[in-house]
């Protein structure tokens, strides 16, 4: 990803290991957090330590273990939520999440405050990300994809 700083963070979600990433411009300071599956005061000193401020939380797909950190990081940082609105239903239902399974936490609730479809472009910085609906471990994945 051209000007655009990745850094993989590894967090255990329940007895499942998930990789969320904190995606950051250098110039600008806006940050991404992908997939915050937990340990968000990890993150909060994370964006505090490189004086990074979130500007979107996006989630790939509505597993539990994806989402666990969500309605917390949301709550501290005010950054608006994007997913697929085909995963929806993953949020509430722990059948679909497969929270039981993986023995995550209760989901905490979450609006969908950006709904993210094919071709949407999330900026970042001067940086953009655009969005590629990529159904099939769930209805509503998606990925990112950095021109360049």
């Amino acid at each position: 990803m051209t000007g655009l700083n990745v850094s993989k963070v590894t967090m255990l979600s329940g007895i499942v290991h998930v990789n969320c990433f904190l995606v950051s411009d250098g110039v600008s300071g806006e940050a991404m957090v992908i997939d915050p599956g937990g340990n968000v005061p990890r993150l909060m000193y994370m964006l505090s330590d490189r004086r990074l401020r979130l500007r979107w939380i996006v989630v790939t797909h509505g597993h539990s273990d994806h989402m666990l950190g969500v309605a917390e990081l949301r709550r501290r940082t005010g950054a608006p939520v994007c997913m697929h609105p085909a995963d929806e239903g993953f949020i509430r239902n722990p059948e679909w999440n497969v929270a039981e399974l993986t023995r995550c936490s209760y989901v905490e609730p979450f609006p969908i405050d950006v709904p993210l479809h094919e071709g949407k472009v999330l900026p970042l910085g001067k940086s953009e990300l655009v969005v590629l609906h990529t159904p099939g471990h769930t209805p509503g994945g998606i990925s990112l994809y950095s021109p360049g």
